[in-house]
């Protein structure tokens, strides 16, 4: 993971800490732990961080599954990468962890922030489920001073630049960022998969403190009625994916145009990332014998399991690649 992401809506993925845990019904296929669990003997990169679990389905039943240990690493090596990258770029922050998964401890939270703050060439794009404390941390910048922790650490992080990259930042630079809080380049999002899951985030997220807020409803596992006309702030931004992968589950068309049709009404960048594995047959990209293909139900529409690679991310004749402002 690193330059030239393979994901759909950003263009690197930056990961200063790996390890994470689950935490709703969408991290039960999550790419990372699977990841994880491939790479976690001796030696690899996810040592200790993740296993493959015994799972017991039924008495003669059973399956191993990737489970996370609940255990984070922290990569220091790579905690100034996004100086390293000179032209702008979108950047996925901790595609292998939650920032603010409750393990990550407060200083380092500021460690990454001070890096974004620094590296305004860039647009950073934070996801999160732990949105409640996402909400606490942003809100807390209103009453910092120049003696915290995260302002001492934007001033340490600009000498470092200053040093390694021959530029000049005075010290007024640190009072002209607080006063700027939110950060145009810091984008905060949550991700939700059910009506459940969004009611249970969507205040967190609109009284977060960022100039860019959003969400990512992948996996799409159900229909989620956004409500927009009642929320206290509009999303600065949505992307819709389905779910990809081992054990991957199907996802309706009519879910994403509902969410698509809302974003249209109220001027909101809509981005559609994938039907994921299972596909209705109109939205396939190549011909194929479907005699031979797994297929399944999503109310009373037939999809085929076609694998990712096999579908567009073309809903209703258009690819939906839109971004904030």
């Amino acid at each position: 993971m690193g330059d030239r992401s393979k994901i759909e809506w950003t263009d690197a993925s930056w990961n200063p800490i790996r390890g994470c845990a689950r935490v709703s019904e969408g991290c039960r296929n999550c790419y990372a732990e699977r990841l994880a669990a491939r790479f976690n003997g001796p030696g690899q990169p996810y040592e200790g961080l993740a296993v493959l679990k015994e799972i017991k389905h039924e008495p003669l039943k059973s399956t191993f599954e990737p489970r996370w240990t609940g255990a984070i690493r922290i990569l220091d090596d790579k905690m100034n990468l996004p100086f390293r990258w000179k032209s702008p770029r979108r950047i996925f922050v901790n595609s292998m962890s939650d920032l603010f998964y409750e393990p990550i401890p407060r200083s380092l939270i500021d460690n990454i922030f001070a890096v974004m703050a620094l590296c305004e060439r860039h647009s950073f794009q934070v996801l999160t489920k732990r949105v409640r404390r996402m909400c606490d941390y942003t809100n807390s910048m209103s009453t910092l001073t120049p003696s915290d922790s995260l302002v001492a650490r934007v001033a340490r992080r600009a000498e470092i630049r200053a040093k390694t990259a021959g530029e000049d930042v005075s010290s007024p630079y640190f009072d002209m960022w607080l006063e700027d809080w939110p950060l145009k380049n810091i984008w905060l999002g949550a991700s939700a998969e059910n009506q459940e899951t969004y009611d249970a985030r969507r205040r967190d997220l609109e009284n977060t403190n960022a100039a860019v807020i959003w969400w990512s409803l992948e996996p799409l596992l159900g229909p989620i009625r956004l409500n927009l006309s009642q929320s206290a702030r509009l999303p600065n931004w949505i992307v819709v994916g389905g779910e990809s992968g081992p054990g991957a589950r199907a996802m309706h068309p009519d879910w994403v145009r509902r969410i698509r049709d809302d974003c249209v009404k109220h001027h909101i960048p809509f981005f559609f990332k994938q039907w994921g594995e299972w596909i209705a047959i109109d939205q396939v990209k190549t011909s194929f014998d479907a005699s031979h293909i797994p297929r399944s139900y999503v109310g009373q529409l037939m999809v085929w399991r076609v694998g990712k690679h096999n579908t567009t991310r073309t809903l209703d004749g258009y690819d939906w690649s839109e971004y904030p402002r």
